[in-house]
């Protein structure tokens, strides 16, 4: 059974219309917010996932920089600068220990294949759902994992079921010209995706994970549409 860092937060929510929640059903939250309940980024994502109106689900004010806006109907390929170095893009993997690396997603080699094909779903609040085109059918999300011994593949973000959970809810920052972060609702705006490099001596054997945010290439992404 998977540890998941979470538990149930007895507000609920129903869907109303797609990427709309109204108070109805169960609303699942990170276990940190069962340890500190008053803390903000509990308070914002509850409040975020109960009513999607609400203060704390609007995005964040950022300056006009010229970022990345996509089409919901569209896939794109992505990668980091510094992965583009070595002609690798970020690959939606299968929660499987026999998978590489443990089921982890992760920067691998770019091929035509449809765990590299990406589409953001729009979600509450600006937020989107990310997607690949090889697990959508089974309606899988990508999740940003807290960065934990006791977490779910140590930390590393991962392919899970889709749900009400603020670490699926994902957040596009502009860095430069069509250049961009990602953020989660659940940990904010101190952490950010960073693409790994796979192999024995990475972090968390390379699997992709929620880092502090830093200028850091690996951290920085673009997308390329298919």
């Amino acid at each position: 059974m998977k540890n998941r860092r979470k538990n149930t937060i007895l507000t609920v929510f129903c869907l109303i219309a797609p990427g709309a929640l109204l108070a109805c059903g169960p609303i699942d939250l990170p276990e940190a917010c069962l340890v500190d309940p008053d803390s903000v980024e509990c308070a914002k994502a509850e409040d975020c996932l109960a009513d999607p109106e609400s203060e704390q689900c609007q995005p964040v004010d950022r300056p006009a920089t010229p970022g990345f806006t996509p089409d919901a109907d569209a896939y794109y390929t992505l990668q980091t600068l510094f992965s583009e170095q070595v002609d690798e893009c970020f690959e939606g993997n299968r929660f499987d220990p026999a998978s590489t690396p443990q089921g982890a997603a992760f920067m691998d080699s770019c091929q035509n294949v449809t765990g590299q094909q990406w589409k953001f779903v729009p979600d509450v609040g600006g937020y989107y759902r990310m997607q690949t085109r090889f697990l959508e059918g089974e309606d899988k999300c990508l999740e940003g994992n807290q960065f934990d011994s006791s977490s779910t593949l140590g930390g590393a973000a991962f392919m899970d079921d889709c749900g009400a959970y603020s670490g699926q809810l994902w957040s596009i920052v502009p860095v430069g010209e069509g250049t961009f972060r990602l953020k989660t609702l659940f940990q904010g705006e101190t952490k950010c995706l960073e693409g790994n490099r796979v192999g024995t001596d990475s972090t968390l054997g390379g699997g992709a994970f929620m880092a502090d945010c830093g200028d850091f290439s690996g951290q920085i992404w673009f997308a390329s549409e298919l």
